[in-house]
């Protein structure tokens, strides 16, 4: 999630005049306070009347309070301000995130150009899911020519094979080809119970060329909230 910090932002010296300059000009009393109770700017006087708060992507992020309702001018400057900080953070999130997902996959495609067995692959694509994700276990479930699911993954560095049925979540995610968090699967109606003490799972198609061919499911044996960010790139490494 994107923050900006009114604290930070008032260590600005184009700020502080800007608001000097207000006060002088049209003849203001206020201070500036961060949603503790900090003040940030100005001077506290508990006796000012009017509070206004300074909101951005409908979070409160601190008040203008002062002696009259002049100061909402002050505040919606300051929402404009703090506005685009917010919009240039996440300006600078963005293109990290795309540069992150760039260079995963480049990483991905290059290790796997050179496997050449199905085993090098499932270890592959284990390491790395394991880089990426907080996991206890990573399984590639393929569905076979009978419809029902082929279970692989790694015990050691050992392949090991399972079947599996598709009323589950695993087959849920096949039928409807879209990724899935499920940060507390004993809440989930779909949800199987295993002898693996499952608590939390992510699970996103695998295609090939647009079509679904099987899952790939992480599990993790203790409660870990997953998030749409670790979605998005493993939808992109399952793609």
């Amino acid at each position: 999630m994107i923050q900006v910090k009114l604290k930070k932002l008032f260590r600005k010296p184009d700020l502080n005049s800007l608001l000097e300059n207000f006060t002088e000009t049209f003849n203001l009393s206020f201070f500036i306070s961060d949603t503790q109770e900090n003040v940030l700017w100005g001077n506290f006087n508990e006796s000012y009347n009017y509070h206004y708060p300074i909101v951005v992507d409908e979070e409160i992020l601190g008040w203008v309070k002062g002696k009259s309702d002049k100061i909402n001018a002050v505040c919606q400057m300051l929402k404009y301000i703090v506005k685009e900080e917010f919009n240039k953070k996440l300006l600078a999130a963005d293109t990290l995130e795309k540069y992150e997902e760039i260079y995963f996959l480049s990483s991905i495609s290059h290790k796997l150009s050179k496997c050449l067995t199905f085993e090098e692959i499932m270890k592959i694509i284990t390491v790395e899911t394991n880089k990426l994700l907080e996991s206890s276990k990573v399984y590639i479930k393929l569905l076979n020519d009978k419809g029902e699911l082929d279970i692989f993954s790694l015990i050691g560095k050992k392949l090991s094979k399972g079947q599996g049925t598709i009323e589950s979540i695993s087959g849920y995610v096949l039928r409807s080809g879209e990724a899935e968090i499920v940060n507390d699967v004993q809440q989930d109606y779909r949800y199987i119970p295993l002898a693996d003490d499952t608590k939390s799972l992510i699970c996103a198609p695998l295609k090939v060329q647009n079509q679904t061919i099987g899952v790939i499911k992480v599990i993790h044996n203790e409660s870990v909230k997953y998030t749409s960010e670790k979605l998005k790139l493993f939808t992109a490494l399952t793609s």
